[in-house]
């Protein structure tokens, strides 16, 4: 999904006019929030005029005089809106995904230019956030600096950078990167003076539901401002594949099962034969085994917190029997199992290996893990001076060029002759290379890695081969010493 933002100056002119929708439909927007100057009234078929047949749902905020005037507008198969707040300097929906339900806020905002009003526009947006704690996104022209890289030249008021930045410190609120520029306003001048007065400020649990968000510039055509954009989203869905979870050994009967499944292929021949025959058998019966076991956890947490929450419910009117307080203890120690698998499937995710067990900051965990994931995602590639975007298009381009490269052979411009080097060397018995490796060795390679490192194709991470090496040594062994056979 896409948030388009931009203060176009003068909607009510047929060419601007033209020119904005042009804007919003090349970029496939699904929530536009536009600012203007001098909006007094839009009706229906002038707002059908621009937003086409996509986006027809839309509120708007009138200027004040010459200032402010905000429409904001949206395409109802991708987000239900309800307007839950109009102020002086912003309009906040409260929208819903209609692809996954979820709920959070957009506040559109036309900060004064005045500066005796910038008090009044920070404590509006402070005063509504203490009525919602919903996920929030903040976007418009803010008419202000967040930081002295805010500004190309001249001198900048301290005094606008320190307000700003105890709003961002007061409501724990993420100022994100721009993306293709540096600034998004110019005063059009011989020698122009350029400001970043447009963006998107958005909280922390927005990220959680939302960690694939990118902000970047669009074309700056026919204003002073640029448009930014704001792209957000789940990462791009590959295949699940098979990861063997240390959350799964919180359940007493694994191991005896990998014990058993493992000893169930009485195979012979070589190591690599029999390691490429065990693991995909032990792999499949592990993750039909964890889906019946584990299946859903969030549903499954879901109810237990719901018949929990019912016999409190009941207890506040009457003393719980025997046997519901029985139930009750049941529940709380179910709970607190799927709570503890919960950590450590995050841990092991964002692999924080100095963490000290016990700590149930799954937030932390859940951020650290998407922050990877969204400084490994590819939004835009540059390929031949073009900017190409698209995951089937970026996709298009790796593949054409590695294509191009694998199998091209390489000229060797080195001639070494080696009888010359060595000539004057004395030789090195390196006979004891040429020797099977040892039980000791093996272990000490497999013991000496790190368990908790990202799994290798097979799914099986390093802890799997030590928590297990009583099992796997004779295969182990045999798997390594097959080379010298």
């Amino acid at each position: 999904m896409k948030i388009l933002c931009w203060n176009v100056r003068g909607l009510g002119r047929p060419s601007k006019r033209h020119l904005v929708k042009n804007v919003i439909f090349s970029s496939r927007s699904d929530i536009i929030c536009l600012q203007e100057t001098k909006l007094q009234d839009i009706h229906k078929s002038i707002w059908r005029s621009i937003g086409g047949a996509r986006l027809t749902s839309f509120e708007f905020l009138p200027a004040q005089g010459s200032a402010g005037g905000i429409i904001v507008a949206w395409d109802r198969s991708q987000a239900i809106g309800t307007l839950i707040h109009k102020g002086t300097f912003s309009i906040s929906i409260e929208f819903m995904n209609t692809s996954n339900n979820s709920t959070w806020i957009c506040t559109s905002v036309y900060g004064p230019v005045t500066r005796s009003l910038k008090t009044e526009f920070w404590n509006e947006l402070r005063n509504f956030r203490n009525l919602h704690d919903l996920p929030w996104i903040i976007c418009g022209d803010f008419n202000t600096t967040f930081s002295f890289n805010d500004k190309n030249t001249g001198d900048l008021n301290s005094r606008d950078i320190s307000a700003s930045q105890s709003f961002l410190e007061d409501l724990n609120l993420i100022d994100p990167p721009l993306h293709g520029r540096c600034y998004t306003w110019s005063n059009g001048q011989t020698e122009p003076i350029w400001v970043r007065l447009d963006r998107f400020l958005y909280s922390h649990d927005w990220i959680q539901f939302n960690p694939r968000s990118i902000q970047f510039a669009l074309p700056r055509l026919g204003s002073d401002h640029t448009p930014i954009c704001l792209d957000f989203g789940n990462h791009f869905p590959s295949p699940r594949i098979f990861r063997l979870e240390k959350s799964w050994y919180t359940n007493d009967q694994l191991e005896n099962l990998i014990q058993g499944w493992w000893t169930d292929q009485n195979l012979t021949g070589c190591g690599a034969f029999i390691f490429s025959k065990k693991l995909p058998y032990l792999k499949s019966k592990i993750r039909s085994w964890a889906k019946e076991t584990f299946g859903n956890s969030n549903v499954l947490k879901n109810s237990l917190l719901l018949e929990l929450n019912s016999l409190d419910s009941i207890n506040e009117s009457r003393p719980l029997t025997e046997d519901e307080n029985i139930r009750a203890s049941q529940l709380r120690s179910e709970l607190s199992t799927l709570l503890k698998q919960d950590e450590i499937y995050w841990k092991q995710r964002s692999r924080n290996t100095w963490l000290k067990v016990g700590d149930s900051n799954t937030k932390f965990f859940h951020s650290v893990a998407n922050g990877r994931r969204n400084n490994n995602f590819i939004h835009r590639l540059s390929h031949n001076g073009h900017w190409v975007e698209g995951n089937h298009e970026i996709g298009t381009i790796f593949c054409d060029h590695f294509h191009s490269i694998f199998g091209t052979p390489i000229v060797n411009r080195f001639l070494l002759d080696w009888a010359f080097l060595f000539d004057y060397k004395a030789r090195v018995d390196l006979s004891s290379l040429e020797l099977p490796f040892s039980t000791e060795e093996i272990k000490l390679a497999v013991f000496g890695l790190n368990a908790d490192k990202a799994p290798g194709p097979d799914g099986f991470p390093l802890f799997f081969f030590q928590k297990h090496w009583d099992l796997l040594q004779k295969d182990l062994i045999t798997l390594c010493n097959n080379f010298y056979d």
